[in-house]
């Protein structure tokens, strides 16, 4: 186990859990046909549930990550394991993943472009995401929320870069994340709901 890798999940675990969210949906669309409307994944499940498995995983030692290669990567590839594996036992007629045996380089995920349908739904689902936090009535007019959601969709990551963003303490981060880990169950209910009213 990589403790290193493992304390910086459960640091970051909101931000990585956000970012996975919109990866296993865009892997679940352009691979396997998911839509979020019509379409579910076999046996009844989203790319929220397959997020949350992934997370759990490696929370609670059934996976482990590898120091050789980022955090970020092995995520994306635990995410896509998932899903294949996902419509392998139900023998489910996807378009198979790329064989990627060979791969040894960390950075094969970031050569992958999505397609620009996929990037503007991608674009879009963040927004929605971010737009709810911020409505949600623990988040909306608490300073403190507002400006961390901001640096988060800016792009800032980890508590250090956090606090140079906001020039909030770290301490009162850790607080302030704990926060918005409590609404997050909602709000991504809300946005499921969101997603499969849409035509």
């Amino acid at each position: 186990m990589n403790d290193s890798q493992l304390k910086y999940l459960r640091d970051n675990q909101q931000e990585l859990g956000l970012k996975l969210l919109i990866h296993a949906r865009w892997l679940a669309s352009t691979r396997y046909g998911w839509t979020g409307t019509s379409k579910t994944l076999p046996l009844g499940k989203d790319p929220e549930d397959i997020v949350c498995e992934v997370l759990d995983d490696y929370l609670h030692d059934i996976r482990h990550f590898n120091p050789k290669h980022g955090i970020d990567i092995q995520l994306k590839r635990a995410i896509s394991s998932e899903l294949w594996s996902l419509h392998k036992r139900a023998e489910a007629r996807a378009i198979p993943l790329e064989d990627d045996h060979g791969e040894q380089s960390p950075r094969g995920y970031d050569e992958i472009e999505p397609l620009p349908d996929a990037q503007a739904a991608t674009e879009h689902d963040l927004k929605v995401l971010f737009e709810l936090l911020r409505a949600h009535p623990s988040v909306k007019g608490n300073d403190e929320l507002e400006l961390l959601l901001m640096a988060v969709e800016d792009g800032a990551e980890g508590v250090e870069e956090l606090s140079q963003a906001t020039e909030i303490r770290e301490e009162r981060l850790y607080e302030l994340r704990k926060k918005l880990k409590k609404i997050w169950p909602k709000v991504l209910d809300e946005f499921k709901k969101g997603t499969e009213a849409t035509p």
